[in-house]
């Protein structure tokens, strides 16, 4: 009878490890989403030439505003500047560093996108065709919502 008892007990052990394997009883983790919860735009640079040209960096009206100089605009006349246009990109940073999508998107509402800048969103660039000043809203991708707004004045 002990044997018996014995080999019961084997049996069932090595029967219900061959249940847990068959039927995949694994220990699964799960990874929580981690949102953005700031954007930070901190430089704008010059990409028509190698210079970078950082822009002036101020508080003003709830925006971050950057002042960009143009390549010597006081030479273009506005239909000259059309020809000549200059490139800017925009550089920021979403946070915190293990957000699951730091993907940042331009904004933008509002007349003026053709004539006097153009916004491309893949490239994080703006382009002035002449002087002008113009609010881009920086938005996280991952469906936080977290925006925040920035003004650049080219001059």
């Amino acid at each position: 009878m002990k044997k018996i008892v014995v080999i019961m007990i084997v049996g069932l052990y090595i029967g219900s490890i061959f249940l847990v394997n068959f039927f995949g009883l694994q220990y699964v983790t799960h990874e929580l989403n981690v949102y953005v919860t700031e954007i930070e735009c901190k430089t704008i640079t010059k990409v028509s030439t190698n210079k970078d040209t950082p822009g002036k960096y101020n508080e003003s009206k709830g925006c971050l505003a950057f002042t960009v100089f143009l390549d010597e605009p006081e030479k273009y006349t506005m239909d000259n500047l059309k020809d000549n246009p200059n490139t800017f990109r925009i550089n920021c940073t979403a946070y915190p560093e293990n957000a699951a999508n730091r993907n940042v998107s331009l904004l933008f509402d509002g007349a003026g996108e053709g004539t006097e800048f153009h916004i491309d969103n893949e490239e994080m660039t703006i382009t002035f065709f002449e002087s002008t000043g113009v609010t881009v809203t920086l938005k996280a991708a991952d469906g936080s919502n977290v925006k925040t707004k920035i003004y650049i004045a080219a001059i």
